[in-house]
């Protein structure tokens, strides 16, 4: 009985493990798409964004062997809602592979 609440502690730690979120990075705005924007330009708010990439899925932004998983996740949002960046951005880190994207799509 004993080994067997060691293993399901256990288990329970693996798993709780799995699923927790790690703050990475807040910024202002971020986008894959424009480096800049002229000082008179006038975005319009698309509404709120949450996107996560998980290696493994499909690279869009893939350079050879090497997969940016901040930059997956920010082209994967940009794409969702047809936008030109992200405002308010917070990167997280879940789980052991995955990372998810908090924020406003702009165009």
């Amino acid at each position: 009985m004993k080994n067997l609440k060691i293993i399901l502690s256990a288990g329970a730690l693996i798993l709780n493990g799995c699923a927790t979120t790690t703050p990475l990075l807040s910024v202002p705005a971020v986008s894959m798409t424009n480096p800049s924007f002229p000082p008179d330009y006038k975005p319009t708010n698309l509404g709120a964004v949450n996107s996560k990439y998980c290696y493994g899925e499909e690279a869009s932004t893939k350079h050879g062997d090497t997969v940016g998983l901040l930059d997956e996740v920010t082209m994967k949002a940009q794409k969702e809602k047809n936008a030109t960046f992200i405002s308010d951005a917070h990167y997280s880190y879940e789980g052991a592979s995955c990372i998810v994207l908090e924020g406003t799509a702009m165009r």
